[in-house]
């Protein structure tokens, strides 16, 4: 409780979930040169061979900020651990050679929002606890 009561005045981190995704061993990606913006990632650092799939998310970590996206469609490394790919949102900030993408573990960053009132332990141990984190863009 005290964690997502923090979360409503600080923000959250929180995994995103790779349901039905085998994520495999994408390597650690960064970005392959400066990105101005668009739906275009250069990547590189990939393990050579490594597939990422159409619908499968990412994280970008820019000026210590994680931006959310998801690729647009199926991808093959190439020998040497780089691949041109398409994602979507569109990019929501310029990106720089070497910023990190998260392919293995994406997370969301944002703000968190809920009915607060109806959280307490009581509460959550009769009803699951919702909660809505939106990416502060």
């Amino acid at each position: 409780m005290a964690r997502l009561m923090r979360g409503r005045q600080v923000g959250v981190i929180v995994v995103v979930p790779q349901s039905g995704i085998i994520v495999g061993t994408p390597g650690s990606p960064l970005v392959n040169g400066a990105v101005g913006g668009g739906i275009a990632l250069p990547i590189k650092g990939l393990t050579a061979g490594y597939v990422m799939k159409e619908g499968q998310p990412l994280s970008i970590i820019h000026n210590s900020r994680r931006f959310l996206h998801w690729f647009a469609g199926d991808y093959t490394a190439d020998g040497s651990g780089s691949g041109a790919t398409n994602i979507y949102p569109p990019l929501r900030t310029a990106l720089t050679n070497n910023d990190v993408i998260e392919i293995a573990k994406p997370y969301i960053e944002g703000s968190l929002s809920a009915d607060s009132d109806r959280w307490s332990k009581q509460a959550a141990a009769r009803n699951p606890i919702s909660f809505t984190v939106t990416e502060d863009a």
